[in-house]
């Protein structure tokens, strides 16, 4: 399953709920609305086209104009009526999603009013199911978001030498017989197979992140993540890898880590996923590479540890970043 595929379906398939009691059938086109609905999840959800010296919902309502202004084109007059309402209803969708500081009662109150003003319809059964239903879409988002919790593992996010950018650590509650050492345990759960598999519990895990980051308006939070290199030598485990990080807000906002050694043997691969969309961080340890200047140019970050030689030089290179002790 791809959490932020599944978050992003769940929140578009909320919105036109939404949108479809308010306007009500006669003043709602499904296939109009998917449009621009799709302009503002662009924005909304995986931060395109956001101009940062303004806020948030200023960015959402340009994309939105611009995609208004191009199904308008050519349509008749009855149409351009309902493509217009639409577009109003995104202001208040703006509220019921989040992007927008409103409380229910306030958002109920300015929807019986836009009903008004535009529809000329005053019925008191609205307001009822209006809270009826902000109340259930709380519900169901708690359900959802509880639905990717895990009683065993869990992530934590460490702090690097870069504003914005995490480490991601992967915690695990699993009782081990006591005859085994934490170095013992911890080197078969960070190796061969079963490294492998954590991978794709720990990659769920961040998507959750991501996904809460999404739903706080955060599209600059950047994490770094492990990978296998073994996973170039098993397609199906790689596939269903792939299918797990398949999404460009998580594309966008983690970064995979691998070893120099890795890159050395695997370097095709990873070009490959580069190509995809992927990012991917250099961790170099005590290797030289300031003779390489396209791996400063490959790579989002070149990972050496807090006392390396890279960080005392005076005009380090800007992608050089190091986890803090």
């Amino acid at each position: 399953m791809n959490v932020l595929e599944e978050y992003i379906k769940f929140e578009k398939k909320n919105i036109s709920t939404f949108a479809k009691e308010v306007l009500t059938e006669e003043y709602f086109d499904d296939e109009l609305f998917e449009k621009l609905l799709n302009s503002y999840v662009s924005v909304r959800y995986y931060g395109f086209y956001i101009d940062h010296s303004k806020k948030l919902e200023e960015s959402i309502l340009e994309e939105l104009k611009k995609t208004t202004a191009k199904i308008a084109q050519g349509a008749d007059e009855e149409t351009k009526t309902k493509i217009k309402n639409m577009y109003l209803m995104f202001g208040y969708i703006m509220a019921y999603d989040g992007v927008l500081p409103e409380n229910d009662k306030k958002l109920v109150s300015s929807l019986c009013n836009f009903r008004i003003k535009l529809f000329s319809i005053c019925d008191m059964i609205f307001p009822e199911n209006m809270n009826k239903l902000l109340s259930k879409t709380k519900k169901k988002r708690k359900d959802f978001y509880n639905f990717f919790k895990s009683n065993e593992f869990s992530v934590k996010r460490k702090n690097t030498s870069k504003d914005n950018v995490y480490r991601v650590i992967m915690k695990y509650k699993i009782k081990f017989p006591k005859l085994y050492s934490e170095y013992a345990i911890d080197r078969v759960f960070y190796s061969g197979t079963i490294n492998e598999d954590r991978l794709q519990v720990m990659y769920y895990l961040v998507g959750n992140i991501i996904m809460k980051d999404i739903n706080k308006c955060i599209y600059d939070n950047y994490y770094l993540i492990d990978f296998a290199s073994s996973l170039f030598e098993n397609k199906d485990k790689l596939e269903a890898l792939i299918k797990i990080i398949d999404n460009d807000a998580f594309k966008s906002q983690s970064i995979f880590i691998v070893s120099y050694n890795d890159f050395a043997k695997y370097g095709t691969n990873i070009k490959d996923m580069i190509k995809e969309g992927c990012k991917f961080a250099l961790n170099v340890g005590e290797e030289d590479i300031s003779g390489d200047p396209l791996l400063f140019e490959l790579f989002e970050y070149i990972l050496v540890p807090q006392d390396s030689d890279y960080c005392n030089k005076k005009n380090v290179n800007d992608k050089i970043i190091y986890e803090k002790w």
